[in-house]
């Protein structure tokens, strides 16, 4: 089982570049599956039945952990599994039948990280507007962009050596926003590879940067259908509306030590007020965290 394991982490990190961290969350899923499986008893995956995954399943329920968490690791494990089909190292997927448990979470305004890292690696990058969409949504996490920023950029708003983009925001304000280089490595991927294709393919000669599948400008409209497919093929159990995505960019700089000043000058807003409501819910999520770790927060929650 061992050599399985190392050949699809192998797969995701060099075909499908996922990076490090997201490599090694999958093989604590799948190795955390592997314990499971040894003290059942069962040898390989092959002998893995729905009956069986409705005992992991309960397992997790059991440990209390948070539906976005269980998600994960269904969605690992089915990302797995694909890959074992692929390959004829199984007959079937028995993952398929297996749902992701309903997100408590109500607050539609941001994910959380876990949740972020779920969608963005749930983009099938086989394909031109598969490597389009990783892009497109990285691009978005990065930098905070909104949807009519993002289906607006020009190819002259990209400097791909120095991780910038220019941004024409409201009331024509400009700005210059940084993206990580793992971001860039996808944009590389798709401006110099994957767009020439599209664009080729459909004799269209422009310079805005995300085209749909005839080679035309991308829509808001065209960008909310893409991220929520994307969301709901990674279980995430809700809709997700492109400003969630700035939203959740915002929240992270501020929960990772970020100065509101330099987060209100990476969005574009005018006044600080508008970025204060962030720390709002990046406050929300510290009071949730609080109230699930600390031994005397959880008697107290129990005994209520």
């Amino acid at each position: 089982m061992n050599e399985k394991i190392q050949a699809f982490l192998t797969v995701i990190a060099k075909q499908k570049r996922y990076s490090e961290h997201t490599v090694e969350a999958y093989r604590r899923d799948i190795e955390e599956f592997q314990a499971y499986l040894e003290t059942e008893a069962i040898g390989d995956f092959d002998e893995v039945d729905y009956t069986m995954l409705r005992g992991f399943l309960s397992e997790l329920y059991d440990r209390a952990l948070e539906p976005s968490t269980i998600a994960r690791k269904l969605s690992s494990l089915r990302s797995f599994y694909d890959y074992l089909l692929e390959e004829k190292l199984i007959n079937d997927n028995p993952f398929l039948l297996i749902h992701a448990p309903k997100q408590k979470r109500q607050n539609p305004d941001f994910l959380y990280e876990d949740e972020v890292e779920l969608l963005l690696d749930h983009i099938d990058t086989h394909t031109d507007l598969g490597i389009r969409n990783k892009a497109m949504l990285e691009l978005m996490y990065a930098s905070g962009l909104r949807a009519s920023e993002v289906v607006e950029l020009r190819l002259a708003n990209l400097d791909l050596n120095a991780c910038l983009v220019h941004v024409l925001g409201k009331g024509k304000k400009e700005r210059l926003v940084p993206f990580h280089p793992y971001c860039q490595q996808w944009l590389m991927s798709y401006v110099t590879e994957a767009r020439e294709n599209i664009m080729l393919a459909n004799g269209e000669n422009h310079d805005v940067v995300f085209v749909n599948q005839r080679g035309k400008p991308l829509t808001t409209r065209g960008l909310r259908d893409i991220l929520d497919r994307t969301s709901l093929k990674a279980g995430l159990g809700r809709h997700i509306h492109p400003h969630a995505l700035r939203h959740t960019f915002a929240s992270t700089l501020l929960d990772h030590g970020a100065d509101i000043r330099f987060v209100q000058e990476m969005l574009g807003h005018a006044s600080l007020s508008t970025t204060q409501i962030y720390t709002h819910i990046s406050m929300e999520k510290l009071k949730q965290t609080y109230l699930q770790t600390h031994p005397l927060a959880k008697t107290e929650k129990e005994e209520e």
